[in-house]
């Protein structure tokens, strides 16, 4: 029997199929696996394939579920549909579907929506688990009123068409949670571009355990966290989980004391009760080196910089970290050593980072294995690249084959991959003295701490990820 609390929806499966429909005759298309379209329903019914024929041309396949968990999900899916159309909104209308696109977005946990205009047609795109999947394509003909929609209750300017422009608006789930939306537009060739961001998630889930650490450097950053005092710096690309990062260690701080933390961000992107959260995002009076400079006079014991990008605030962290402050923060590296070379690059003395520097990750995410469709696979099916043969002669490579919980795609959700360096008194030594990136990178792997490719080699073999997702560090 299907567990509807396993599988991960297909929103252009789930809202191809009119929300009353759904309900009246208990159905929840729910994915496309194998060409087929997978249909949720309490019992098998003869007439659901011939009522469904309407609306997919694909064959239909019923997968049994609990009843009771199924009145469940098609009100998850489409109850917040079903109460626009009793309230009397024209289910064609901009204002039904700009709900309609956020409420899909959030069903899937997206974390990005793209509204992409073309010459013929506006084509609706979801940014999940770091993947661009197509929501749906509309008519042109719907554009300017879907995007000036969007503007107006983001505080934009609908006359200006030419600018680029960025606005924010809450919006209440069904659930109650507020999620808080950031929209840029940009104007190109075929009309104006949107991009949303969906900001606000919920840390209940984050734990330091749950990251990806090996259990040794689990341990080490416990301990630098409770020692209350220094600079814990990450490293990585756009979107590749810095901040979630940042926040699994302040959670695992709000649970050990009460804390006074505060963060600086560009935005805000966790909404948490237990601290104090600025925001310095499109605001010229208050800058990470401004809003920093005054935290410090709010007795603070855990201070969370989004982002060091000049040499002034990297010297407030670096002065905050010294005088008995716990310092989060991260800067654009591509390594844990690089980050020592980009701060000392900034202007900081390399006596002083070698003394406040207590641990520094670099990071980066990839994709997790289904364990529900995860099967060995014979290596020699396996276009391996000529440079990681050698690396799985002895070793099983398996692979998700794509089953109804991870709607076909063979991988559920990521994980993040690291590279992380302890500062002890070894390194104090070379970082004061001025090592360079690649002499420090050398001298990490002699000392047998793993690169973020060599991390991730590690993860393949034991069956975590998928053997694709190397090409990325090859």
């Amino acid at each position: 029997m299907l567990n509807l609390d396993e599988i991960i929806l297909h929103p252009p499966t789930v809202f191809a199929v009119p929300p009353v429909l759904a309900q009246k005759r208990k159905l929840l298309p729910f994915t496309l696996l194998d060409n087929k379209v997978l249909v949720a329903t309490s019992h098998k019914d003869e007439s659901i394939e011939h009522v469904l024929r309407k609306y997919f041309n694909n064959p239909i396949e019923q997968i049994i579920c609990d009843e009771q968990k199924l009145r469940e999900k098609i009100q998850e899916c489409y109850g917040p549909l079903l109460e626009q159309n009793r309230q009397g909104e024209d289910q064609a209308g901009s204002l039904a579907l700009t709900n309609e696109i956020i409420h899909a977005a959030n069903l899937c946990k997206a974390s990005d929506i793209h509204i992409d205009p073309h010459d013929t047609e506006t084509i609706i795109r979801f940014r999940i688990n770091g993947q661009l999947e197509l929501y749906k394509s509309l008519s042109k003909k719907i554009h300017s009123s879907l995007v000036s929609r969007y503007k107006i209750i983001s505080g934009m300017d609908i006359s200006e068409k030419r600018s680029p422009q960025d606005g924010k608006y809450l919006h209440l789930l069904p659930s109650g949670q507020k999620v808080d939306i950031r929209v840029a537009s940009i104007p190109s060739k075929s009309g104006e571009k949107l991009t949303m961001r969906i900001m606000g998630h919920s840390i209940g889930h984050l734990n330091i355990e749950s990251l990806g650490l090996e259990a040794k450097h689990v341990t080490k950053l416990k301990s630098v966290l409770r020692q209350n005092y220094g600079l814990v710096m990450v490293s990585g690309a756009t979107g590749s989980g810095k901040t979630t990062s940042l926040y699994t260690l302040m959670k695992y701080l709000i649970n050990q004391a009460d804390y006074n933390i505060i963060t600086i961000e560009d935005p805000v992107e966790y909404e948490v009760e237990d601290i104090v959260q600025v925001e310095v995002e499109n605001n010229e009076k208050l800058t990470f080196a401004s809003a920093l400079r005054s935290v410090l006079r709010h007795d603070p014991d855990v201070i969370m910089v989004g982002e060091i990008r000049d040499v002034e605030t990297a010297q407030i962290a670096i002065r905050a970290s010294m005088t008995g402050h716990l310092v989060l923060s991260t800067v654009h590296a591509n390594s844990a050593s690089a980050i020592i070379t980009r701060l000392q690059d900034m202007g900081i003395e390399p006596y002083l980072l070698a003394a406040t520097l207590k641990i520094s990750i670099s990071q980066t995410l990839v994709k997790k294995i289904c364990p529900s469709c995860k099967k060995k696979v014979d290596i020699a099916s396996v276009k391996l690249p000529q440079s990681l043969v050698k690396e799985f002669n002895d070793t099983p490579i398996y692979e998700g084959h794509g089953c109804e919980k991870c709607a076909g795609t063979g991988t559920s959700g990521r994980m993040a991959i690291f590279e992380l360096l302890h500062v002890d008194d070894y390194w104090m030594n070379e970082i004061g003295h001025r090592s360079t990136e690649t002499e420090m990178a050398a001298k990490m792997r002699a000392r047998g701490i793993p690169s973020v490719r060599e991390d991730a080699l590690a993860k393949v073999k034991q069956g975590l990820i998928p053997w694709t997702e190397l090409n990325k560090f090859i």
